[in-house]
């Protein structure tokens, strides 16, 4: 409890309920100019809370769009000299930055939350008032991850708010010193005698036939996105040979909470995992699970697999800056597995009149930056192409999926089916 409220003071109000697009305004010429912008990107259809940070409450009233859009919260951070800004920047839970103006003009406070954002390797992008009056703007790149999202010059406001909107999306790493090491060791995990001199601490899963060894070659995996179909209580009574699972979340809920294998995209899931093999869906991944564990050692050693690598033959191309979410890579590794049954809940496209989660909560029913669901479709589809066994599900929105395979090679079962073993 203490701890939030430091947070809460340092990011001037309440963790916003999702992750965020800061905005950094720093007076009301800014604000009012910024104000088209502020409505494309808290009026869009994706799950990303917009924060403007402002350095004085009484700004508030600039905002066109001030008290109209839910996604928009209004902070003034406070952040003392002594003080990491990273934990202003955890209390905004900021993911990236668009500052208006110049960020040598800004009032000192919002100087800070700049710099410490840029130095996290968050996506930090400035834009010329002036020009956002206009409808448009001059973009610059602030910091590495702002140019693998940079809008064409003399973007319209429509299309920065996507650009912008995607960056959030970006993985970013641990700085810059973390990430020279952990590419170090990514790379030297790569070599025999490397993998031979850290087996005991850090063992990678090269190949989908070690995987598969390793798992007791199943013939039956039990796939859990964490979709409201991921907590039916049918799956506790379903025969099955290895359990998969997505994150962390349903850790809490105790159903069926003791998998064969986790599939993380964040560090905090790659965090709770524990001693639980791992699995991540790229070397970018990869990448972030190193430089975690070099800081947090005292989870103890880990055994993890990269999907790209030990499913490549099933992947199809992404098309798109977008990428496919954590619950598609899982389910490219079980196929990758050729188990003869893949049985399938809690994907539900976020798509199902429960909410986006079991037991419904106050998290949208909706995508996160990184993400849509035509990408997601796309890439489970061309995964599923290659299958030859047979798939349940129980959730309906995936079955739409999956009969919408051209030529498919597997068959769609009944959960009746899966009473007995494959």
């Amino acid at each position: 409890m203490a701890l939030k409220a430091i947070l809460r003071r340092l990011a001037g109000g309440p963790k916003p309920g999702e992750e965020a697009l800061v905005v950094v305004l720093p007076d009301a010429a800014a604000a009012r100019a910024a104000g088209g912008l502020l409505a494309r990107l808290a009026g869009g259809a994706y799950r990303l809370d917009i924060v403007a940070a402002l350095p004085d409450a009484a700004l508030a009233v600039a905002l066109p769009a001030a008290g109209t859009l839910p996604r928009l919260l209004t902070r003034v951070p406070r952040i003392p000299p002594m003080v990491p800004v990273r934990a202003a920047l955890a209390g905004l839970r900021a993911r990236a930055m668009v500052v208006a103006g110049a960020p040598g003009t800004l009032p000192a406070s919002l100087r800070r939350l700049v710099a410490g954002a840029r130095r996290r390797g968050l996506p930090v992008f400035a834009v010329d008032p002036a020009g956002l009056a206009q409808g448009s703007g001059e973009v610059v790149a602030l910091s590495a991850t702002a140019a693998e999202a940079m809008p064409r010059a003399n973007a319209d406001l429509d299309e920065l708010a996507r650009h912008f909107v995607r960056s959030a999306g970006i993985e970013r790493g641990q700085g810059p010193l973390l990430d020279a090491l952990a590419g170090r060791l990514q790379r030297g995990l790569a070599t025999r005698g490397m993998r031979r001199l850290l087996g005991r601490f850090c063992a990678r899963i090269e190949t989908a036939g070690a995987l598969a060894e390793r798992l007791g070659r199943p013939g039956t995996i039990l796939c859990l996105g964490n979709g409201p179909t991921s907590e039916d209580p049918a799956l506790a009574a379903l025969p099955r040979d290895a359990l998969f699972r997505v994150n962390h979340q349903w850790k809490a809920r105790g159903f069926l909470a003791r998998p064969d294998m986790i599939f993380a995209g964040v560090k905090r899931s790659m965090r709770a995992a524990g001693r639980i093999p791992l699995g991540v869906a790229t070397p970018r991944k990869e990448r972030a699970l190193l430089a975690a564990r070099l800081v947090e050692f005292w989870h103890g050693p880990i055994t993890y697999a990269v999907v790209e690598e030990i499913a490549g033959p099933v992947l199809p191309a992404v098309q798109g800056p977008l990428r496919p979410t954590t619950g598609a890579y899982m389910i490219a590794a079980a196929v990758a597995l050729r188990p003869r049954r893949i049985v399938i809940a809690g994907m539900d496209m976020f798509s199902h009149p429960s909410g986006a989660y079991p037991g419904g909560g106050a998290a949208e029913n909706a995508y996160t930056p990184s993400h849509d669901h035509e990408t997601d479709v796309a890439f489970i589809r061309g995964c599923l192409a290659s299958y030859e066994g047979e798939i349940a599900t129980l959730s309906p929105a995936f079955a739409d999926l999956a009969r919408g395979v051209p030529g498919a090679r597997f068959r769609l079962v009944g959960i009746e089916a899966c009473a007995a073993p494959a």
